[in-house]
């Protein structure tokens, strides 16, 4: 596994504090593949990008709903227990919490996250951001599967794709 503290991370401050912040920070999120979503300083998820939406409705067994663990108003620190990654969700719980508190000042963690049916990795990337004035997190979630098959010399798609 990879752990790496980024450290040399300074987020500008923002120039625009018109209402359109929260539609423009929304848009620019919904633009990225990548699945992100926004915590507060107590872990809440505030906001999600598309990619993120539709994960959780993969990630879900009834069809056409949102899994209501990766909604906003959810803990993600309750999300992060769900994934049986052994002493891997402990590192990620660590990390966002040193984010939030400013301890250091972004986290990436490579981690395996497999299902019953099939075995899956993330890297999330941790970065602060600004949330109704307290300092929340910005949450990468990368689906980097692909890569670690291919390193590990695995079919790159699951049997039956």
């Amino acid at each position: 596994m990879v752990n790496a503290l980024l450290s040399d991370v300074d987020i500008p401050p923002s120039a625009d504090t018109s209402d359109n912040t929260l539609e423009h920070l929304r848009s620019s999120l919904d633009s990225i593949t990548d699945n992100m979503a926004v915590i507060d300083t107590n872990g809440i998820i505030v906001m999600v990008n598309a990619a993120w939406q539709q994960m959780a409705l993969t990630d879900n067994p009834h069809a056409n709903r949102a899994a209501h663990y990766l909604d906003v108003g959810s803990n993600y620190f309750d999300v992060a227990s769900c994934c049986d990654s052994g002493d891997q969700t402990g590192k990620v719980a660590r990390g966002i919490r040193d984010v939030l508190s400013a301890r250091i000042e972004a986290f990436c963690l490579s981690y395996p996250c497999h299902t019953s049916g099939d075995q899956h990795w993330f890297t999330i990337t941790v970065t602060p951001v600004k949330w109704e004035g307290q300092r929340g997190a910005l949450l990468t979630r990368t689906d980097t599967t692909p890569r670690h098959r291919l390193h590990r010399g695995y079919p790159t798609a699951p049997p039956g794709d």
